[in-house]
């Protein structure tokens, strides 16, 4: 029976590749971090113009027509042939 050989890394292969290894643990937490960010600020804008435009008084979102009465009741309007 064939014996297979291990490769045992030198302590000097074992440093760089922790080094590499912390180097992008610090990147991908740093990414994260930029992503959570990001998301935050975006966040923040979209709430900041919603009370904005509640000052005016109540309004629709832009470009979202309301539904009627009856289909917030669970009843389909009489042009929908699907329910």
């Amino acid at each position: 029976m064939d014996e297979f050989e291990t490769y045992t890394p030198t302590p000097e292969e074992l440093a760089g590749r922790k080094r590499r290894n912390l180097m992008l643990g610090v990147a991908l937490v740093a990414f994260v971090a930029i992503v959570i960010t990001l998301t935050i600020v975006r966040l923040g804008d979209s709430v900041d113009d919603v009370y904005w435009r509640m000052e005016d008084g109540p309004q629709e979102p832009l470009g979202v027509e309301a539904p009627s009465s009856l289909e917030r009741a669970g009843q389909p309007r009489e042009e929908d042939p699907q329910r």
